[in-house]
């Protein structure tokens, strides 16, 4: 989109009976197939009959808008902003004025006119920005009250069907014209524009007699206080609206995951091309990367790649994510299940070194684990231990396996019996003890 110029940084304050408004630039509409106003205030406006988008200046197949000149026009509601003008004002636009026959040679620059009424009055246009030439007379006009004759308007003729620069300032002493960064035309003045609560219409005048623009606008701007030299030079040489990105809106297809076929690494994958919305001109969708709709995609992540571009150079681009996931768990093989016997009463557990069960997946590697139960070379107490393992491939398929280890004591009831005896001979009992009773 055409980025806003900023052409000062102060802010003029205007108090008046009517309004009171701090603002400079009150409108600016960059016509890239659209009416909406980028200065912040929200004067967007409505095409009512023949506006279309048309090339710009700088060949952008939507940089402008072009008014047919019989019925075509831009409606902006009334606001605070567009009221605001009434000491001085400022507008500038790039115009081409088209030369058809009906006109009979006569330019017409109707840019902006502030009222609707067919009556003129103080107040009906609050401001206008129109320049009439014929073969043998020229007027300028910003209201009711001021049109005046160009008398040397033969020096400065509005070309046809060639891009100019127009601006108009009315500083509060005079009102000057510029054509292409001259100035053209001065005149002095030094009254108040009065508001009123009509809409803005751009490329038709109302008051008076009916006009309507035929050719093509761009880049209009609207302030309520007179821009300076070099400020208007500076919106002369503007070269930031040579391309812009919303001639067209490119919408990738969502990132797209399939499985795998059984017994197979890859699956076939099948996904439509970007949408492509095109507001004017024409532009053209080349795959650059990635594997063709409808052909085996492998295992794992595959990325496609589009772009776009437009007849004026404006690329865009997008990427589609495709993951293919392996849909079969891999093979695990545990060992059996083992019994250690050990042959020590004094201890309760046995020491025991496992190998790790094996693997196999067709479509990548495999990670195993221990879920439940002892690591290798732990003390497996008495009893059984259960050991489970899970296998986990890449595309997060797993399975388990489990085995028990056993442990048990194999002495013998003779070795028991002697381990007792054992024991026995380690204790020291009091001799028997034999008594008679007593009497009775």
């Amino acid at each position: 989109m055409k980025r806003l110029l900023q052409v000062c940084f102060f802010i003029v304050i205007v108090n008046i009976s009517h309004v009171a408004y701090c603002q400079k630039l009150i409108a600016h509409y960059p016509f890239d197939n659209s009416t909406s106003d980028i200065s912040g205030n929200k004067n967007d406006g409505k095409i009512f009959g023949g506006v279309t988008a048309n090339v710009d200046r700088f060949g952008n197949p939507c940089g402008s808008l072009n008014f047919n000149g019989t019925d075509g026009y831009i409606e902006v509601p009334n606001s605070i902003s567009l009221q605001s003008p009434v000491l001085s004002f400022s507008a500038t636009c790039w115009f081409k004025i088209e030369n058809l026959p009906l006109l009979n040679g006569i330019r017409w620059l109707t840019l902006i006119c502030k009222g609707n009424q067919t009556l003129e009055s103080i107040s009906n246009p609050q401001y206008r920005v129109q320049t009439f030439q014929s073969a043998f007379q020229s007027t300028i006009s910003i209201n009711t009250d001021f049109t005046e004759y160009d008398n040397n308007f033969s020096k400065h003729l509005l070309t046809f069907d060639k891009w100019n620069f127009y601006a108009l300032i009315y500083d509060g002493k005079f009102v000057k014209c510029y054509l292409n960064n001259i100035k053209i035309w001065e005149y002095a003045y030094d009254e108040a524009l009065t508001p009123n609560t009509e809409s803005l219409h751009i490329g038709k005048d109302a008051p008076g007699s009916l006009e309507f623009f035929c050719g093509s606008l761009d880049d209009l701007r609207i302030y309520n206080a007179p821009l300076n030299e070099n400020e208007l030079t500076q919106l002369y040489m503007d070269i930031s609206s040579t391309s812009f990105d919303d001639e067209f809106t490119l919408t990738c297809p969502n990132n797209i995951i399939a499985y795998t076929e059984k017994d197979k690494c890859s699956a076939i994958v099948n996904y439509s091309k970007p949408e492509l919305n095109i507001n004017c001109g024409s532009a053209s969708l080349t795959q650059i990367a990635g594997l063709p709709s409808g052909t085996q995609f492998p295992v794992g992540i595959s990325m496609l790649s589009f772009e776009v571009k437009s007849n004026s150079g404006f690329k865009k681009t997008c990427i589609v994510k495709v993951t293919v996931l392996d849909a079969e768990a891999p093979l695990i093989n545990c060992k059996s299940d083992t019994t250690i016997f050990t042959s020590d009463l004094n201890k309760n557990s046995v020491k025991f070194h496992y190998e790790m069960p094996t693997a196999t997946d067709k479509c990548s590697s495999v990670n195993i684990k221990l879920v439940e139960g002892l690591l290798t070379d732990s003390e497996f107490p008495i009893g059984t231990s259960l050991l489970k393992f899970r296998a986990t491939d890449k595309s997060g398929n797993s399975v388990e396996c489990s085995f028990i280890v056993t442990v048990k004591n194999n002495i013998t009831i003779q070795q028991k019996q002697v381990a007792i005896e054992i024991i026995s001979d380690t204790l020291m009992c009091p001799s028997d003890i034999k008594k008679f009773n007593d009497s009775h």
